[in-house]
């Protein structure tokens, strides 16, 4: 397995990463990315945000950027404030989403403010997929052992990767019965890599993607 990349790297990039969402329905063709609304993703996500990855049993594989170009300017002053700072943002994501998936996908845009306008259409999807098949989870997401991958420099903004030991082994999904449907064979923890990054300049830091790593783990 490949060792992590070194901690912090200052550096400036054309423009950030992304990635896409598919329906519950298309099964695992391709390798786009899942999305993660309630912590189904990648492993996690069951629905295009709970169901997408533990209903389909889609696993997104997360690839390290270009290496990156050092810039003088720091954006924090410290790894640790940056890591900070992406853990923070990272479980508020995580927090609000779940709470949709409790809500059965109802109300997606409460999660804007913690998401990046790209992300906030793949959650809304999701937030679709869970109405559709009146599905709800319940249970929390959570994470452990962050590990500092890079800060980059986009423009104005500000970008930070780690990596993440991501958990839902508490996330169930139930449908419109009361019965527990979560797919016996979901995998439940995963090495994910995640990616935060500033809007327009400004803090806090939200969302732009969460994909399985395919490198060490961090479990």
């Amino acid at each position: 397995m490949r060792p992590f990349p070194p901690p912090l790297c200052r550096c400036a990039t054309s423009s950030p990463a992304g990635r896409a969402a598919r329906a519950v329905e298309s099964g695992c063709r391709g390798s786009p990315p899942c999305p993660t609304v309630v912590g189904m993703r990648s492993g996690p996500l069951v629905v295009a945000a709970a169901l997408l990855l533990a209903l389909t049993g889609c696993v997104p594989t997360g690839t390290p950027s270009a290496s990156p170009r050092p810039t003088a300017t720091p954006v924090f002053a410290s790894d640790a404030e940056a890591l900070a700072a992406a853990e923070k943002a990272y479980a508020a994501y995580l927090r609000v989403s779940d709470e949709i998936g409790h809500d059965g996908g109802k109300d997606p845009d409460r999660i804007a403010s913690t998401v990046t306008s790209k992300r906030l259409i793949i959650e809304r999807r999701g937030s679709t997929a869970l109405q559709d098949h009146r599905l709800r989870t319940t249970g929390y997401t959570r994470f452990s052992n962050p590990s500092l991958e890079q800060v980059t420099v986009v423009g104005v903004d500000v970008e930070v990767s780690f990596y993440v030991c991501w958990n839902a082994t508490s996330v169930h999904v139930i449908d419109a019965r009361g019965a527990d449907v979560t797919p016996a064979d979901r995998v439940n923890e995963r090495t994910l890599e995640v990616i935060v990054t500033s809007v327009d300049g400004k803090l806090p830091l939200v969302l732009e993607s969460d994909d399985v790593w395919s490198g060490s783990s961090s479990c």
